[in-house]
């Protein structure tokens, strides 16, 4: 069973210029720190000033050492104890007493938001839903270190694509929503082309045909299951409905007419005809 605590944590701690930790052999307990802004730091490979930011998870033992010199310093943090972290930091390949190139992690705020949450209430079971969300988040920690390993990418589309995957997660959490590609590109700060853009390049789809593939995908999942899934409202797209242009869109070949009429054809070509077109 997993158990992960976390006793103290803090989002966006600022403090003023020369504020300096210095921990000989650290504190205990596993450490998260994500910095905003220019900060020298210590690791294992010696004392560096890091312009950018970045992020470093301190092993309990090890020297923890950082400063930000002249300049006020932000950054947001959390200790963290338990069996399971370490089991955790292994299995997704999380570097420990080493900083990583990531100013800014997604996912960081909400999880601590969420952790405080459960920590002032203290409703029954409160201790596994904190173990089970930090499980979470160190598996989008660990996959946002893997995208640092990507020859793919730019260090800009690194950060870019850590903030689509923000964005493409609270579009489908909304997947009533009659969204446009603006108001997506809004959510992370971009124009509606560069956010098209982008979103081809990390998810190999237009932003609204993936929406539709979401939408399709929750609907036919209560149809695979009905027992009338055999009629003729579930048949097969290209039986029941050939002819019609959805047949030669091959993302949408099999799919059911009742499903199918909720949606516009999707384009195969250009991401340009669905600026301000909303997907209801």
């Amino acid at each position: 069973m997993l158990q992960v605590e976390i006793p103290l944590s803090f989002i966006g701690s600022k403090h003023d210029p020369h504020f300096t930790i210095d921990r000989p052999q650290g504190n205990g307990f596993y450490v998260f720190l994500n910095f905003a802004g220019p900060v020298k730091i210590l690791d294992k490979r010696g004392c560096r000033w890091h312009e950018h930011g970045g992020t470093i998870i301190y092993a309990p033992g090890f020297d923890q050492w950082y400063t930000a010199g002249e300049a006020d310093m932000e950054h947001t943090w959390f200790h963290c104890t338990g069996s399971s972290v370490e089991v955790l930091l292994d299995r997704y390949d999380i570097p420990v007493n080493e900083v990583l190139g990531l100013s800014h992690v997604a996912d960081l705020t909400p999880f601590l938001r969420s952790v405080e949450r459960e920590r002032l209430k203290e409703s029954p079971f409160w201790e596994d839903i904190v173990s089970a969300r930090a499980a979470e988040f160190f598996v989008n920690l660990g996959r946002a270190v893997a995208a640092l390993n990507d020859v793919r990418f730019t260090a800009y589309q690194y950060e870019q694509m850590d903030v689509l995957r923000h964005v493409r997660a609270e579009v489908f959490s909304q997947l009533d929503r009659k969204w446009t590609v603006p108001e997506m590109a809004l959510l992370g700060n971009l124009s509606a082309s560069r956010f098209s853009s982008l979103y081809r390049l990390f998810f190999d789809h237009s932003p609204l045909d993936d929406l539709i593939e979401a939408r399709l995908n929750k609907q036919t999942r209560p149809l695979k299951t009905s027992p009338n899934s055999a009629d003729s409202k579930a048949c097969p797209i290209s039986v029941a409905f050939s002819g019609a242009k959805w047949t030669s869109h091959p993302r949408f070949i099999g799919r059911t007419i009742e499903v199918l009429n909720q949606f516009p054809y999707p384009s195969t070509t250009s991401t340009n005809e669905y600026a301000g077109t909303a997907v209801s």
